[in-house]
């Protein structure tokens, strides 16, 4: 069974595949029998080239007792098994008129039981109603479904069918597992459309909706089991973020966070990192990659369908939520990796009769040029289409998912892991919602945690610039000591030098100098005077000597040392006049000068005013400062304490998060 091109379907097939065009050429009604009984179950993939509601009338028309349900696609696939190289991929190049009819035999499928569910209270999916309530709604539609079969993991599948434009996977698969009422696989697809996304449609088995979900709950016969296969050509490269910014409703991702520093950073910018570029370069790097979350080891990829590098947005085809890890992955060979996974899947397991198959439409565009290495990989015959997402469990993108239907033999027993841990499987499921609100507290508690951090080392700087402040106010204190006492002084002399009482005291004393010269100039002219009288006296005296004889001799000796002596007191009155005169010449020019400097005092007295309420209004200033320095003291101590208790709260935190 490993050679899967020499595996052919054997005696009569409880699936039949049919594909024909919008005029629905070759078909009857006898298309809708198995044998002498109506099919139990058809499900039609409809071009969105073709007029939907169209197309389903003329389908019901045929279709008889046939339960019909359908989906709007954005291309279909198709083949009827064995080593047939007919396309599995229709062409999808021009405006294609398909439809693929996959019919299911009541051999096979015991019970069909067919369920519509609105997916907004409002009128499509821009409605503004609040996740929330969105979910709620929906789940209180899935709690009001009753089937008319027991549930068993085994034997009953939901084919699920979900509007490609209503962004409601994500809605959807939390309120079914919050209805905890349908214990089965669900796989199915959203419905696609042209890729100007602009419209899409299901048809229920009554009438044609949007903006709904159509479930199928198939009960296989007991000869029958079935199983879930499923393929993507990635690998894990191990590298991831954490989204901790994202709108459910658009897909868009703005921010997330950052392991090293714990912190929240703009998504382009972790992008430009990992990819090793510029944010403007980062959707051309990641042509070859794609993201995905990971659910024990399974992953479930988000595509990136858009970047917008001046707004820091990342939009994605898949649901992404707050606290949702997203892994890069690598792409592999596209057809080696399906061929492999399918053999691996087939090994051991009797032989298959028929698939349901789910195609992402980015599958088919990405690997456009390897399409056809697929034909003749499919043993059996399977039908399915490419759509706006995958839903297996929880919705992905760039995945190909396929229910897989097998015929037992008499007494076979069917192992296969996903069936016999199917359990296991819906927990991880179920788990994944309530593993997104745990991731988002745990993103509030890391950023907390680093918040508290960095608050730490606030504190202990704060508490140290506590400490340089004190010192500060303390030098203020100084300085402003420092200050009044050269005021002080400052004051006293400006005063001493300003006072009027100092005016003309010098000028008064120079006057008094001049008047003292003067009369020294008096002095000396009297002086003068009586030499010039005792020169002439001694002169007559000598004379009146000389008449009397040597009676006279005594005499005239005593009129010659006069006569000498008044010379000498000439001479020496002489050079005093001319002292005095120096004296006076030099008083004038100090006088001068005097007067000049009175000026100067004059003027400096006026600035020493001026200066002197300048400097008042700098200590007018240095008083200011030192309020607001006694201001700052007071706001340091109320800091200090603060801080005390800050420190106290942060050591409870910690004692609690031990």
């Amino acid at each position: 069974m490993s050679d899967l091109s020499a595996l052919s379907a054997q005696g009569s097939d409880p699936v039949r595949v049919i594909r024909t065009n919008a005029r629905l050429q070759d078909i009857t009604q006898d298309s809708f029998f198995f044998a002498d009984q109506p099919a139990r179950l058809a499900v039609a993939y409809i071009s969105p080239h073709n007029d939907f509601q169209a197309t389903l009338s003329a389908l019901q028309r045929l279709a008889g007792q046939t339960t019909l349900i359908a989906t709007m696609t954005a291309g279909e696939l198709c083949t009827q098994g064995g080593a047939t190289r007919t396309p599995l991929y229709n062409d999808t190049r021009s405006a294609w008129d398909d439809v693929v009819i996959q019919l299911f035999s009541p051999e096979m499928v015991e019970a069909v039981s067919v369920h519509t569910i609105a997916l907004d209270e409002g009128e499509g999916a821009s409605s503004t109603v609040p996740p929330d309530m969105r979910v709620a709604h929906i789940q209180d539609q899935l709690s009001r479904i009753a089937l008319p079969f027991v549930i068993n993991p085994q034997n009953t599948l939901a084919v699920t069918l979900i509007d490609g434009l209503a962004k409601a996977e994500n809605y959807f698969a939390e309120a079914l597992y919050k209805a905890e009422s349908f214990p089965c696989a669900f796989i199915g697809g959203s419905s696609g459309g042209t890729l100007d996304f602009r419209e899409t449609a299901l048809f229920d088995g009554r009438r044609v909706v949007r903006n709904h979900a159509v479930l199928a709950f198939l009960k296989l016969a007991p000869d029958f089991a079935f199983s879930i296969f499923k393929t993507q050509n990635f690998v894990n490269t191990g590298r991831s973020f954490i989204v901790t910014e994202a709108d459910a409703g658009s897909r868009m991702v703005r921010s997330v966070l950052d392991r090293q520093s714990v912190t929240v950073v703009n998504i382009l910018d972790t992008l430009a990192a990992l990819m090793s570029c510029r944010k403007e370069k980062v959707f051309e790097a990641l042509e070859d990659y794609t993201f995905a979350l990971s659910i024990e080891g399974e992953l479930y990829i988000r595509s990136i369908s858009g970047i917008d590098v001046a707004q820091g947005l990342v939009s994605f085809y898949a649901d992404i939520n707050v606290g949702d890890e997203l892994f890069l992955l690598k792409s592999t060979d596209f057809n080696e990796t399906t061929r492999s996974d399918l053999r691996n899947f087939l090994k051991g397991k009797p032989q298959p009769v028929g698939a349901i198959l789910n195609d992402c439409i980015l599958r088919r565009l990405n690997n456009a040029n390897h399409l056809r290495e697929l034909d003749g990989m499919w043993p059996m015959p399977a039908a399915g289409f490419s759509c706006f997402g995958e839903f297996f469990g929880i919705n992905m993108n760039q995945t190909l998912t396929a229910a897989v239907f097998f015929r037992l033999e008499e007494g076979e027993v069917f192992h296969d892991e996903f069936i016999e841990f199917f359990p296991v499987y819906y927990g991880r499921y179920s788990q994944y919602f309530l593993q997104t609100r745990l991731n988002q507290q745990k993103i509030l508690n890391d950023i907390r945690k680093g918040l508290i951090e960095r608050m730490v080392d606030f504190i202990r700087r704060t508490a140290q610039s506590s400490l340089e402040l004190e010192q500060m106010v303390k030098q203020t204190e100084a300085v402003r000591t420092t200050m009044e006492s050269v005021r002080a002084e400052l004051h006293a002399r400006m005063q001493g030098m300003a006072s009027d009482d100092q005016k003309g005291v010098l000028e008064q004393e120079f006057q008094n100098v001049v008047h003292r010269t003067k009369e020294l100039f008096d002095i000396v002219t009297i002086l003068e005077k009586i030499s010039l009288q005792t020169n002439i006296l001694s002169l007559n005296a000598a004379v009146e000597a000389a008449r009397v004889g040597e009676q006279g001799k005594g005499f005239a000796v005593i009129a010659s040392e006069v006569r000498i002596l008044a010379q000498h007191t000439k001479e020496s009155l002489g050079k005093s006049a001319q002292a005095l005169v120096g004296v006076k010449s030099s008083t004038g020019v100090l006088g001068e000068h005097i007067e000049q400097s009175e000026k100067k005092l004059a003027e400096a007295r006026d600035n020493y005013g001026e200066i002197f309420a300048r400097i008042g209004n700098m200590f007018s200033s240095f008083e200011q400062i030192n309020e607001v320095m006694n201001s700052v003291e007071e706001m340091s101590h109320q800091q200090a304490q603060l801080i005390r208790t800050v420190e106290d709260d942060i050591a409870h935190l910690r004692k609690i998060e031990q």
